[in-house]
């Protein structure tokens, strides 16, 4: 991850600040006396000095997701987010034009508030949280500079504080299968009543989900209407072998079903003809 985001700051200095690799070079060395007289052309060196957690934007929620072959979901807390804070500083043999490249850099990273998503390099393209930036803050971390020149053993140079944050789970997903068959139960004076509750998708061959498809259960007053996604819910069948009917203005299809079982799906291509809707509307006629 930390390679990745070397590699977006670059990008934004490059594409964002217009240096040219031909000119300058960009460096994330520490910048102590051996690394300085090693460098023979103009650099931008990015100093990583500290990671710590942001406080402020730590969250407790917890995020579901449905599994992306729909048959689970997952659930897992909000990422922990840390700063990563760099010294930035130019370096070239003469001051102005080591002044200048300095705030041509502080142009270009003040315009990115939040890195573009085209700007990012490596993974940090699958993180789906903005990534943000404080730029030469008042309150940052590098209140004196001087211990970090003095830690590096170099003399004290004009710098910019740059913190970039990211997030990182603490945790993997907790994974929760389908839920196809639910048994709920009610209990009332002299027993308890127990319905089963049956969920599978509309679908046609391709897995392409249909949806508005009405779902019945045959010859039993049980019945419902598939969501956008194609998935329905069914509560009340009887236990045992039941067929199950999807139908839609130009589409039906049928499948036998055990209740309770581990299927519910019903799909459009593979069809057997269903005529009771059709035998009904020509018997009216």
């Amino acid at each position: 991850m930390l390679d990745a985001l070397d590699e977006t700051l670059k990008t934004v200095l490059r594409e964002v600040g217009g240096l040219s690799s031909d000119e300058v070079d960009v460096a994330f060395e520490a910048p102590d006396r051996e690394w300085a007289g090693r460098i023979s052309k103009p650099t931008v060196n990015c100093y990583l000095y500290d990671i710590r957690e942001n406080l402020k934007l730590r969250g407790t929620d917890w995020v579901k997701e449905r599994l992306p072959d729909g048959n689970g979901a997952s659930r897992r807390r909000l990422p922990r987010r840390f700063d990563l804070s760099y010294v930035v500083t130019a370096w070239t043999n003469d001051i102005e034009d080591e002044h200048r490249l300095l705030w041509q850099v502080l142009a270009a990273v003040i315009r990115c508030p939040e890195i573009p998503r085209n700007l990012l390099q490596g993974n940090l393209v699958n993180i789906p949280v903005p990534i943000i930036t404080e730029v030469a803050q008042p309150d940052g971390l590098l209140r004196d500079p001087a211990d970090v020149w003095s830690a590096l053993d170099n003399r004290i140079r004009p710098s910019i504080n740059v913190v970039v944050t990211l997030p990182l789970h603490d945790a993997d997903a907790i994974l929760s299968p389908l839920v196809l068959t639910r048994r709920l139960r009610f209990d009332e004076p002299g027993g308890s009543i127990e319905l089963i509750q049956i969920g599978g998708t509309v679908s046609r061959a391709d897995g392409a989900p249909v949806a508005d498809a009405v779902v019945r259960v045959k010859d039993h007053a049980f019945s419902t209407i598939s969501a956008a996604d194609g998935r329905f819910v069914i509560t009340g069948p009887p236990s045992g072998t039941l067929t199950l009917i999807a139908e839609t203005d130009s589409e039906n299809t049928s499948r036998e079903i055990t209740v309770p079982g581990e299927n519910y799906d019903l799909q459009f291509g593979d069809t057997e003809l269903v005529s009771e809707r059709k035998g009904s509307k020509k018997s009216a006629s």
